[in-house]
């Protein structure tokens, strides 16, 4: 492959721009095709390889890298095995769960892999509840993880565990179980999901509103790598940034307003 948008060493730079240190924990949503193909890649399997590389590089031997490996099983009554279901959230996420030192945490649903020096301490022993206490993103909160984005908006899956700890109006409590095999051994498994009201037609989740204050207000970073960019901002500002959001509209991080969800109930 000759033509190329970026390299290794300029994504290094960009990463140590953006904030990312020596020893920290980083969480990842991406697509990694928007930003091109790096000059190392020979061909595109390459380029999480590169990526991942980058990554590891500037984290050193005392960092830790998260990807989300969702599955939904249970939402979709089937069984989830942890060392077997793939990922269906994209390719990074993948090749990641494939890695040997790679540790996946037991949720059904939102289940995420490790890989670096604090991966099985995020993601062992996590709580039944998706995003309650002591959930991987309970102890990505305290850790005050860095959550980078790649190619994509900002936003995360994180949103949805500060939607639980402040009680958003328009979700609630779900139970949902099923089978889950773990190292050869097969075991019924429940847990619950803060899940958006489907009789509310304005509660699609919509993090337009976070994308622009992070931006505008300074709590993300940002830099442009390839044909596409990178950002990052840390979990407690994330936090910090949709309790101010709800706190002047409970519709803040879905579609709906808040006329809208008061007038609905």
């Amino acid at each position: 492959m000759n033509k190329y948008h970026y390299t290794q060493a300029e994504l290094e730079t960009a990463l140590k721009n953006l904030g990312v240190i020596r020893g920290d924990v980083v969480f990842i949503h991406s697509n990694i095709g928007l930003l091109g193909y790096p000059r190392e890649a020979q061909k595109s399997s390459d380029i999480c390889r590169v990526i991942h590389q980058a990554l590891r590089t500037v984290l050193g031997e005392e960092g830790t890298l998260i990807v989300p490996t969702f599955t939904y099983s249970f939402g979709k009554n089937e069984i989830f095995e942890v060392e077997q279901t793939p990922s269906t959230v994209g390719i990074f996420t993948e090749y990641i769960r494939g890695l040997p030192d790679s540790f996946r945490s037991r949720d059904p649903m939102f289940s995420v892999s490790a890989v670096g020096a604090k991966s099985k301490e995020m993601v062992s022993n996590i709580s039944h509840d998706c995003f309650g206490k002591n959930s991987v993103w309970d102890r990505l909160y305290i850790a005050d993880a860095a959550f980078l984005n790649i190619g994509i908006a900002i936003g995360s899956t994180f949103i949805h565990y500060i939607e639980e700890t402040l009680g958003v109006p328009y979700r609630s409590l779900k139970k949902f179980s099923g089978y889950v095999i773990d190292d050869g051994n097969k075991f019924f498994h429940e847990v619950s999901y803060f899940v958006r009201d489907l009789n509310l037609a304005d509660s699609t989740p919509d993090f337009t509103r976070v994308d622009r204050d992070a931006r505008s207000f300074g709590y993300a970073k940002l830099s442009s790598v390839g044909k596409g960019e990178i950002s990052l901002i840390r979990a407690q500002a994330m936090f910090q940034l949709c309790q101010q959001g709800l706190q002047k509209d409970p519709g803040y991080l879905i579609t709906g307003s808040q006329e809208r969800i008061h007038s609905s109930r």
